[in-house]
């Protein structure tokens, strides 16, 4: 088999894993490397190195990192090493646009392909957990305001991120008109 066709494989075996954690976990926003793996490992009998796999979970499938070496929207990660499937309206990196977001239905096993029309119908139809939470408590979403030349963070990004007032920040704007906000790494000479 050559290296596109194990990383398709492994990739869609890795959509389907996580499409079926979701299916059977409706009240979680994620899961860990770990619970995929097992998840992959009880559907599928691959014959596949776990840091193959971890390589999957981790880097090929996931929306939000750069393509490295291909273009999968598959997974999406969230904080603290959590992984959902991707939803359209995710945002994702620049270089992932055009990518798959889902398996081909007829690449795949005939018995996950009812997975393919759960994704449809159900799971990109559910808000995620922060806008739900959002819509409860009636908060306006996070916006960065630039206001007399300072940018103004709002306090949970600033939790979220472990910023504190006069940290350096990084600010990177992609053309899906997403930002990303990080700490700066700062080398004094």
């Amino acid at each position: 088999m050559s290296l596109p066709q194990l990383i398709t494989k492994t990739a869609d075996a890795t959509w389907i894993a996580c499409a079926l954690l979701h299916k059977e976990n409706p009240e979680r926003e994620g899961f860990r490397i770990p619970e995929l793996i097992q998840r992959l490992k009880k559907s599928f009998n691959l014959s596949v190195a776990y840091g193959t796999l971890e390589m999957h979970i981790s880097s090929y499938c996931v929306a939000n990192n750069d393509a490295n070496p291909v273009k999968y929207r598959y997974l999406y990660r969230l904080n603290r090493g959590f992984y959902k499937l991707f939803r359209p309206d995710d945002p994702f990196h620049r270089r992932r646009d055009g990518g798959d977001i889902t398996p081909i239905f007829e690449e795949i096993p005939k018995e996950y392909q009812e997975l393919l029309e759960w994704y449809k119908t159900v799971y990109c139809d559910q808000k995620s957990k922060r806008f739900r939470e959002a819509e409860r408590s009636e908060l306006e979403p996070s916006h960065v305001r630039i206001t007399n030349g300072s940018i103004k963070i709002p306090e949970e990004v600033l939790n979220y991120l472990g910023l504190r007032e006069g940290d350096p920040i990084s600010i990177s704007r992609y053309t899906n008109n997403t930002m990303l906000i990080k700490k700066a790494r700062i080398q004094y000479l």
